[in-house]
């Protein structure tokens, strides 16, 4: 358990630190998304913590933190070695907690609402200016998220309470702030905004009204659900399927790329992978073959939906979604474009050793420590393909854990005398015979600084299977200083995530360029 020590300090603040605030902690370079609680009960202080975003106190539950003082409105707290060590020193200045002394420890947070409760309602807006913005939750991360589609800018929206959210200069840094939103009385049956930035003039935004409806759908005999977001204008609309990534986030955590989809005149379809949500089965079970084929269900069940244009329908896939895109089309005929982003050539087996090798080494660990952890995922897929050095990784289970580099690996300390068929069949799934039947118009979106993915090895693989199927209407498009993720950066780490101000500036334009030049956009709901 977290264990931090509040002493009263010196200060001009005489009021004691109390309330709800979120923000970054950086311990030793490491980012971490906290929410803190501070409060006093029978005048003694008391502090809870809690990680939404995983990490030593994983899955967001708040932990309580004994032993608490603070006073004259700073707070000083201690870290277990779990979290690198060291002390922090925060002070309040108005609604921000910032670190006094750095140590190794960095702190920005802002009081936020308590208990949690959404400012602004989560959709598509169109500002006067004509941009178009989107509320939401990105991927898997519960923090609501803005995205503006023009330039790519995000952030992390902290909820202040009464309809005001506020935003700092980066993802999950909220201080100081740059953008603010407040949430004002509907006009007729549109709801609306207050947008506020960088001491600009106020501008008004309008809730774009898409049309959604809750979809089912069958491969076989698993049952599956999501939802179809369509444009306010007159169809019938290209429409694009979106194949999730290898986490269980819901369909939901799909919904902002969908909004930008429908922005642009799309229909788009979010949907629960199998063991999430409404859709049945269980993913641990399942290959990238499976995935592909309920993706392919998907584009069936739209050629027959009113609204969509049956010859112009296609999935869209990310990092694990950027497999299965392409092997849809291979599996398919149905299948009538492709957009793959930072999907990998290589089999995930290679994939995730080079995933572990450059993430360790873009953490900055040291040479000895980069090649420990490339060890030990070589050997875990040897395992897997062999069933070989089981004993080995059952000891690294148990003598590893202190290891820097243990939170990018898989510990199993009772590994089953064999490997499944699953998992061979899974980690070493070849996509290059899929990849050489994709005929269809191709979409490769890839960033250059990738720690998970062997762009340049993936970018010659996938020219040499598409040169294959004669695929001469394909597009392979490498963002310079770009992640995994497709955001701005020039290293790919968990601490330039945090930190980052957006997706690459040619991200967005790059699919509306390709999607316009294949007649897919159609009356969209305005400018991006």
């Amino acid at each position: 358990m977290l264990s931090l020590l509040l002493a009263p300090l010196a200060g001009a603040h005489a009021e004691p630190t109390r309330g709800e605030w979120a923000g970054l902690i950086e311990v030793a370079g490491r980012p971490s998304f906290w929410r803190l609680r501070t409060e006093l009960v029978d005048n003694q202080p008391r502090l809870a913590y809690a990680m939404p975003g995983g990490g030593v106190n994983a899955g967001g539950e708040w932990q309580p933190l004994p032993g608490a003082t603070m006073g004259d409105g700073r707070i000083g707290f201690t870290l277990p070695a779990a979290m690198g060590g060291g002390s922090c020193t925060a002070r309040r200045e108005g609604d921000a907690l910032l670190s006094v002394a750095t140590d190794n420890c960095r702190l920005s947070m802002v009081q936020v609402a308590s208990p949690p409760q959404p400012a602004i309602t989560p959709g598509l807006y169109r500002l006067r200016d004509g941009r178009l913005v989107s509320v939401g939750s990105f991927t898997d991360f519960p923090q609501p998220t803005v995205i503006e589609f023009g330039t790519g800018r995000w952030a992390f929206l902290f909820e202040r309470g009464a309809g005001e959210a506020t935003a700092g200069p980066s993802l999950q840094s909220p201080w100081p702030v740059r953008l603010t939103l407040k949430r004002l009385p509907a006009q007729g049956q549109a709801e609306r905004l207050l947008w506020s930035e960088n001491g600009a003039a106020p501008q008004i935004g309008e809730r774009v009204d898409i049309v959604e409806r809750p979809m089912r759908w069958t491969n076989g005999a698993l049952s599956l659900g999501g939802t179809l977001m369509l444009p306010p204008t007159p169809g019938p609309h290209a429409a694009v399927v979106l194949s999730p990534m290898s986490t269980d986030a819901p369909r939901e955590a799909y919904r902002q790329q969908a909004e930008f989809f429908v922005s642009q005149g799309l229909a788009a379809l979010i949907y629960d992978k199998r063991g999430v949500g409404e859709s049945k089965g269980d993913v641990r079970e399942t290959g990238l073959t499976d995935l592909a084929d309920d993706a392919v269900a998907a584009v069936r069940l739209l050629k027959q939906t009113p609204g969509v244009d049956p010859q112009r329908i296609g999935v869209w896939g990310h990092s694990q979604g950027g497999w299965v895109a392409p092997i849809a089309a291979a599996r398919s005929s149905d299948v009538a474009f492709v957009i793959a982003q930072s999907g990998p050539s290589v089999t995930a087996a290679e994939q995730e050793i080079y995933r572990v090798e450059t993430s360790a080494r873009n953490e900055g660990l040291s040479a000895a420590e980069v090649a420990e952890a490339a060890d030990y995922e070589r050997r875990l897929m040897h395992w897997v393909k062999t069933g070989e050095g089981r004993e080995w990784l059952q000891d690294a289970a148990r003598t590893k854990l202190d290891a820097r580099w243990a939170h990018l690996v898989e510990f199993h300390e009772k590994l089953p005398e064999l490997p499944s068929r699953r998992a061979q069949t899974f980690w070493y799934f070849d996509p290059m015979p899929s990849y050489a039947q994709v005929k269809v118009p191709m979409l490769a979106v890839f960033g250059d600084r990738d720690a998970f993915v062997p762009v340049e090895r993936s970018v010659a693989l996938l020219r040499q299977a598409l040169a294959q199927a004669g695929n001469r209407d394909h597009q392979i498009t490498l963002l310079d200083h770009a992640a995994h993720g497709l955001w701005a950066t020039d290293l790919d780490s968990g601490h330039k995530a945090a930190t980052t101000t957006g997706f690459h500036a040619d991200y967005f334009p790059t699919l509306v360029r390709w999607m316009k030049a294949h007649g897919l956009t159609g009356q969209g709901t305005g400018k991006r």
